[in-house]
């Protein structure tokens, strides 16, 4: 069945505030927001959210390309058992704000913090991880456009 198709036409998620978040990761799948070619994920709002994961992410996790999806849907592992973001990994979305993300790793990690491909209209304001203020280094921008991150 290919997306969008009167049989099985394909949803949209919009409008999305998630806030006082604190979540423990045991795995070395970042959080994710990701729609689908054509089927973004519009207006969401992250706020005051801290997770402690396991870290450990490896240049070959970080330099990994992460297939489209073959499904008209997505699941938790259908990427594999790693993204190469340690913190979020944002794909087919537009206008979305971060405020207030914190992220605290167990392990050293190779991996940016916060992985963009195809996303427009990003804006990120105090993101931490391990309670440093993050720079451009951390952050991994693939066909996205109009995305700014702050401290």
């Amino acid at each position: 069945m290919r997306l969008g198709s009167r049989k099985n036409p394909t949803g949209s998620l919009k409008n999305v505030i998630i806030s006082n978040v604190i979540a423990t990761s045991h795995s070395r799948i970042s959080s994710t927001i990701a729609g689908l070619p054509g089927f973004d994920i519009e207006n969401v709002v992250l706020r005051d959210i801290f997770v402690s994961s396991v870290g450990g992410g490896t240049k070959e996790d970080a330099d990994r390309k992460v297939p489209e999806s073959e499904k008209e849907y997505l699941e938790n592992r259908m990427f594999g058992w790693s993204l190469p973001a340690s913190g979020l990994f944002i794909r087919h979305a537009k206008n979305i704000t971060i405020d207030n993300f914190q992220l605290s790793l167990h392990q050293p990690d190779l991996l940016p913090m916060i992985y963009l491909d195809d996303v427009k209209q990003l804006k990120a304001t105090n993101i931490k991880q391990d309670g440093v203020y993050i720079d451009s280094k951390l952050v991994r921008m693939v066909n996205s456009e109009s995305s700014v991150v702050n401290p």
